[in-house]
């Protein structure tokens, strides 16, 4: 994605949506959290891995003030 892209989207790439999913997946408590690869998703402490793909779909297609609660309740789940 340009940086032009970037700016006139307000939506992150999916490397920067991983990051932030972490972080989300931190300050609910959830410490173990590791990238898998190639696949978009991430594997939990206790073995569970997760998908980004469709909570990646409703960030981006969210209104700009909802995409934090989109975050927080999936990470809260």
């Amino acid at each position: 994605m340009s940086l032009i892209d970037r700016v006139f989207s307000h939506k992150p790439n999916r490397a920067d949506f991983t990051q932030i999913v972490v972080r989300a997946f931190h300050k609910a408590g959830i410490k173990e959290v590791d990238q898998t690869g190639s696949d978009f998703s991430l594997k939990l402490g206790d073995g569970a891995t997760v998908f980004l793909s469709n909570v990646y779909a409703n960030y981006c297609g969210a209104s700009r003030r909802a995409r934090q609660s989109v975050i927080t309740e999936f990470a809260a789940e």
